[in-house]
């Protein structure tokens, strides 16, 4: 019979090429920005999900009451020595490193490469554990001065040549040693550098680690906290550590009260608004709107779609009325007007998704976002879309055939459908489906409109013939 059904809906399509042609286009449609948005959604919400123990990693970050800086009292870095101090105080820390990122100046063979990258010490190999492809991960610093590559700036520098052993300079004062070179980070870390660094090689923070105490905020601490450890329990320890080690003499005049918290890894993506923070940001509240922008706009195809079925009903009510005469049962008549509406979204989420697949580069380049429709590397992605088609396929069919199958058979054969273009539902149905198509309109225009006006607003120079230039090195000088 599930044959039978399909066969049938199938050459119900055949025979009306424009009804199908418009059913499986609007949901097609729905069906491909559904997937666009929550794709980029997913891609926001994977942030830093990918290290073996990302539950356990934690960013300390501080409050500042008073000192507000950039409309915000909340800042990333933290004194030097911190992740030292947590480490031997407290039990809940497994492992505590102390980071920096920065741009720094590199150089091999007369040829210099300015890049974006970290200064850290060993223990970032324990707890971010980036996958090493020459070089080892054991004792990675264990020169005087040394650096870890990406593949991609090893390859840059050195070509096909083995880059560890190689000497590079640094800053174009020292010359550090490659030790190791380690895959790319992905796209979605807020993490994203070409080199690592010895951060105790650099005088600034090598001086800073020498201190008994701290003098001021110079780096990021990141923890791996052990499985059983409360963050709330370390979190208390904060204001006792430190009273202990802040210089008295640094802070005897300091106007503010600090306060020390705790940021889960998988949080940072998200979590804007503090001050000197590394990575790009996203905003939750935009993941919010642009998730329910989704589900309205599937919603919207859907009901799209019960509307035409039912408005079609007319030339189908005849033949409903001679299969319950022949005794056909209404679980067998919805049945198969579920199966059609399954048919018809198959034909329109393979269409989507095409469609989905052609649009993606240009959604991507507009978020700055890598995002893209590759079923190997998300696993997740066909289970979802198989479970999306039989959801939307029953959701989309319920309604038609829920009133098909409801039709008297004696009616239905004098050719009387029942005031079909009256019922309640469906009107309630058309009316929001125009409602909220007319209002999504309306704020796509309003925002447009916005987004001109600060591109094309006058702001009383010619903005063509001003150019910036970053200077590299300081010891540059302009003319007056």
């Amino acid at each position: 019979m599930i044959k039978n059904y399909f066969k049938i809906g199938f050459r119900n399509l055949v025979h009306n090429k424009l009804y199908a042609a418009v059913n499986i286009g609007g949901l097609a449609v729905g069906i491909g920005c559904f997937t666009i948005i929550m794709l980029f959604v997913q891609h926001e919400l994977s942030y830093d999900r990918f290290y073996s123990h990302a539950g356990r990693i934690y960013r300390v970050y501080q409050k500042q009451t008073g000192n507000t800086f950039l409309g915000s009292e909340f800042f990333a870095v933290t004194p030097t020595r911190l992740g030292g101090v947590l480490e031997e105080e407290c039990p809940e820390v497994e492992v505590a490193t102390t980071l920096k990122d920065q741009h720094a100046l590199l150089g091999h063979d007369n040829n210099h490469y300015w890049q974006y990258g970290l200064a850290a010490d060993d223990q970032f190999f324990k707890i971010f554990k980036p996958e090493f492809i020459r070089g080892g991960s054991q004792n990675v610093f264990g020169h005087a001065r040394s650096i870890v590559l990406t593949a991609s700036l090893a390859e840059k520098i050195f070509g096909d040549e083995n880059a560890v052993g190689k000497l590079i300079t640094y800053q174009n004062n020292n010359t550090y040693t490659v030790t190791g070179v380690v895959n790319d980070p992905p796209f979605n870390s807020s993490f994203q550098y070409t080199y690592i660094v010895d951060i105790r090689s650099i005088d600034a923070y090598a001086k800073d680690l020498g201190r008994t105490t701290w003098r001021g905020n110079n780096a990021q601490t990141f923890l791996l906290l052990k499985p059983n450890a409360t963050v709330a329990a370390l979190e208390q320890k904060f204001a006792g550590i430190i009273k202990k080690y802040r210089d008295p003499e640094a802070y005897a005049n300091y106007p503010f009260q600090d306060q020390y918290f705790l940021e889960r890894i998988e949080d940072l993506h998200l979590h804007a608004g503090i001050n000197f923070d590394m990575g790009t940001k996203g905003n939750r509240q935009y993941i919010h709107l642009f998730s329910w922008v989704a589900v309205i706009v599937l919603v919207l195809a859907c009901v799209n779609y019960m509307s035409l079925a039912v408005a079609r009903s007319a030339r189908r009510v005849r033949e409903i009325g001679i299969r319950k005469v022949v005794g056909a049962q209404r679980s067998q008549i919805i049945a198969q007007f579920l199966g059609e509406s399954v048919l018809i979204t198959f034909f329109a989420m393979a269409l989507g998704l095409i469609l989905a697949a052609l649009l993606l580069p240009t959604v991507g380049h507009w978020m700055d976002r890598p995002i893209t429709l590759n079923f190997t590397q998300n696993a997740w992605l066909l289970p979802a879309l198989l479970a999306l088609l039989v959801a939307v396929g029953l959701f989309s069919g319920s309604y038609p055939s829920l009133f098909l199958s409801s039709l008297r058979p004696i009616i239905v054969l004098k050719g009387k459908t029942g005031g079909t273009s009256a019922l309640p539902l469906q009107r309630i149905l058309i009316v929001a489906q125009y409602t909220v198509s007319i209002t999504l309109v309306i704020g796509s225009l309003v925002i447009h409109h916005q987004l001109q006006y600060m591109n094309k607003k006058d702001l009383g120079y010619d903005r063509k013939n001003i150019i910036t230039i970053q200077l590299l090195d300081r010891s540059v000088t302009i003319p007056a």
